[in-house]
């Protein structure tokens, strides 16, 4: 173990990144200003409010604030499981102030989407929404009502403020809300180094604080999942006497944190196959990038349905960048094409995976999809043509509309695979070099991949 290791940007919880003037804390001190009221003719928590809003793209984070909210107010913790239980409110109890957190699901009645997974859970396929309406009922008139002016605040967490039900957002109910910033790879870091604990980590892990969030942002972006990935590191820490090292971190994003000794077998020729695949990707990430990205790692170790994996880093251009351009659209649909046309490069037509690209090619194509379908991109980009593909189609496309963009898409695809192709051809050595080396290692970070990118 390193028993000097170096200072970090930093180092601690999502509380302690918060600067004392960010709403969160000015918030709580307000709760602790209300809890602390002795007054019996003045009213603290209807001037606070009895109910809040927070807004977050990772609600299990603000669930991992609750408990410090409590304390630093001063107030006693209740935290509330809502969908499927029948009586919900039973929890409460008579102990005061007391802050409830009532955990996001079903019951917010907004709008939810319907993907089968809500707020890092699966959702429930015999849902009722009746019931949700009536605890909807119940708590906006429990607010209104008993428990106005009462020393207890209710508070939920959201990815977006529409995903609760709109008469909930009305004055005497959820009538404060407060959006927690975005935090960069480094806050994320060092919050994973505290919670494995620092003295556990090898040199570089700590040297390279941006490196590891850009591995966290990418693969672990929940909270609960990097919660495991955390506990799992720990343990194989303390089971091997080893400081935890950039390539442990790897094997447990690409393995998974399950315990055994079956790993999946293939031979050298597959492992050279993915590598080929990985290493297109890798090297027109590079090449067709603004910034001429590096990416943050490479891997050709299998996974579920995914072979091997190029990911770029959290800080390049086009995850940066909010408002995308017609550059960057293309250059996300070359990264898409470059696996396969390095395939057919390298390996030739019949011998290129049957199923490899199937996750690229979708996305390609969607991406594509939408820019001569819903954003009104030109295939020509010549100016004289700009104002030839405007007619955009809406969620509900007529069938003729929707051949006519297929055709412009599947055009536009196979021109710029056969662009790829080119740019491939021309750095031949370079992605002979990258795939040799992968195949070999099975894992390439930022640092190997700098070298091997330094002739393109």
């Amino acid at each position: 173990m390193d028993l000097n290791p170096p200072p970090i940007p930093f180092y601690g919880t999502l509380w302690d990144v918060l600067p004392d003037t960010s709403a969160l804390k000015r918030w709580t001190a307000e709760l602790a200003a209300a809890a602390a009221c002795t007054s019996h003719t003045a009213d603290p928590w209807t001037a606070v409010g009895q109910g809040m809003l927070i807004e977050h793209h990772d609600v299990d984070e603000v669930d991992a604030l609750m408990p410090t909210i409590a304390q630093s107010a001063g107030m006693h913790l209740v935290v509330m499981e809502v969908d499927g239980v029948e009586s919900p409110f039973d929890a409460l109890g008579e102990e005061e102030p007391v802050l409830v957190f009532l955990r996001p699901g079903e019951w917010l009645g907004g709008d939810l989407g319907d993907a089968p997974v809500l707020f890092g859970r699966a959702r429930n396929p015999h849902f009722d929404p009746r019931a949700a309406y009536a605890f909807r009922h119940t708590l906006g008139s429990a607010l209104l009502g008993a428990w106005s002016g009462r020393p207890m605040v209710m508070v939920t967490a959201v990815e977006s403020h529409d995903q609760m039900d709109p008469l909930l957002r009305a004055r005497g109910l959820f009538d404060r809300k407060l959006a927690l910033p975005r935090f960069t790879p480094e806050v994320h870091a060092g919050m994973f180094l505290a919670e494995v604990g620092r003295h556990r980590f090898a040199r570089e892990v700590l040297e390279g604080q941006v490196r590891l969030g850009a591995l966290l942002a990418n693969q672990y972006a929940c909270s609960r999942r990097r919660g495991l990935l955390a506990t799992a590191l720990a343990r194989a820490c303390e089971r091997s006497g080893k400081p935890i090292a950039f390539r442990d971190i790897l094997e447990c994003m690409t393995y998974g944190t399950t315990e055994g000794d079956d790993a999946p077998l293939l031979q050298d020729e597959d492992y050279w196959a993915i590598a080929v695949h990985e290493a297109g990707h890798a090297l027109i990430a590079h090449l067709d990038s603004r910034d001429k990205v590096i990416p943050a790692y490479c891997t050709v170790l299998p996974r579920g349905d995914t072979l091997g994996l190029m990911t770029q880093p959290a800080d390049a251009h086009f995850h940066t960048n909010p408002n995308s351009r017609v550059r960057d659209m293309r250059h996300s649909i070359r990264v898409d094409l470059a696996g396969r046309a390095a395939e057919v490069l390298l390996l030739g037509p019949e011998e290129v995976s049957v199923r490899g690209a199937r996750r690229d090619l979708q996305s390609a194509t969607e991406d594509a999809m939408a820019m001569f379908g819903a954003w009104g991109i030109p295939t020509d980009l010549a100016r004289e043509a700009a104002g030839s593909n405007l007619a955009a189609f809406g969620r509900r496309p007529s069938e003729s509309d929707r051949e006519r963009v297929e055709s412009l898409a599947r055009a536009y695809l196979e021109r710029e695979f056969a662009t790829v192709t080119a740019m491939l051809e021309a750095h031949r050595e370079t992605l002979v070099a990258i795939a040799t080396e992968l195949a070999e290692k099975k894992v390439l970070v930022a640092s190997e991949m700098t070298f091997l990118l330094r002739a393109a």
